[in-house]
């Protein structure tokens, strides 16, 4: 509905909509020149600073899990150097750690990367409001591109999940376990 008509309200992500005297309504710019303009402004960026901080809490579980899997890496690397003789498990595991390595390097980099754009959205907001700019589509842009990016962490790191049960069943071949036992012992967690 164009500005100046009357019946239900517009919307518009940095335009304020205000009820004119006369019953119509029509889009008002955000103006940071007041204390209602700057809050107006500070709750359209509130959601995506709440992405940020939930996707950094992930990024600081998916960076712990990336440094235990390293290290196990250097472990098994080290392993291999002692022994003279080449053992296929330690091998293998070695494999599936270094994959684990890239596929967490890569749930961190995507995790970033959502981050870098819900940063920029926040910019984008505020020059909208500040240089009185059209730029709604770029908003929706950044915001796709960066829960697009969230999501393909996510997948990632499930798919990380996957491998590391790949390498207890290994390590659980390695020790002896029989088949029926490294199942259930990997399904919980090690607890049988």
């Amino acid at each position: 509905m164009s500005s100046g008509a009357s019946g239900p309200r517009p919307g518009g992500l940095a335009a304020e909509i205000a009820f004119a005297a006369t019953g119509i309504w029509y889009a008002v710019f955000v103006h940071i020149e007041n204390f209602e303009g700057l809050t107006r402004l500070l709750q359209a960026s509130i959601s995506p600073v709440a992405l940020i901080s939930g996707v950094g809490l992930l990024i600081l579980s998916q960076t712990n899990r990336f440094g235990r899997v390293t290290e196990r890496l250097r472990e098994l690397a080290g392993q291999r150097q002692e022994n003279s003789t080449t053992d296929a498990s330690v091998n293998r595991q070695i494999e599936i750690f270094l994959h684990r390595s890239r596929i967490l390097r890569l749930a961190i980099a995507t995790a970033i990367l959502s981050v870098l754009l819900a940063s920029i959205m926040v910019l984008v907001i505020f020059a909208m409001a500040v240089l009185d700019l059209n730029a709604f589509l770029a908003v929706l842009l950044l915001f796709a591109l960066s829960l697009s990016s969230l999501i393909a962490s996510l997948i990632a790191f499930l798919y990380d999940m996957q491998l590391s049960l790949r390498a207890v069943d290994e390590l659980l071949k390695q020790t002896g376990t029989p088949a029926s036992r490294r199942d259930s012992s990997v399904l919980t967690g090690g607890i049988i």
